[in-house]
């Protein structure tokens, strides 16, 4: 059952996690996520090989035969999709990282609120939660200015 507004807020106030929370797109970033999941959260072993391979052993046979200037034009590209997936692999750990994040803050006042059956979007679970907690900070600072302009 989702909580009212005022009973969500009283809970926020006594965490004082309300300078915690910032605006983001929580839907957006967890759907980045979800991507970046299927990337490199494989159940295969082959596919699971094959990342290593291109994330760890390749790099390091393209810098070998870069010392041994044996380096060809077309391994250019093998040395990109590999600097990529670093990219992307960074990019999943940060995010990993702040959804962990989410789901301290939503525990912390008695959430999550909705549930879902497929496991693969349960993080839209708490990307739901973070957006009902900031729209009632925001309510909570917009009542307060309203007061002190008064």
């Amino acid at each position: 059952m989702i909580p009212k507004d005022k009973v969500l807020k009283k809970k926020l106030k006594l965490l004082k996690t309300q300078k915690q929370i910032q605006k983001e797109f929580y839907f957006e970033l967890v759907h980045e996520y979800i991507e970046l999941q299927e990337i490199f959260e494989v159940e295969d072993y082959l596919d699971k090989s094959i990342l290593l391979i291109d994330m760890i052993f390749y790099p390091i046979y393209l810098i070998y035969k870069i010392i041994i200037m044996d380096f060809s034009p077309l391994d250019i590209l093998s040395f990109m999709k590999a600097h990529e997936l670093w990219i992307d692999y960074l990019r999943y750990r940060e995010l990993k990282f702040k959804i962990e994040e989410w789901k301290s803050i939503v525990q912390l006042v008695s959430g999550p609120w909705i549930s879902t059956n497929n496991p693969k979007y349960h993080d839209l679970v708490y990307a739901d939660a973070m957006t009902r907690i900031y729209n009632i900070q925001l309510l909570g600072l917009t009542k307060k200015l309203t007061k002190s302009t008064k």
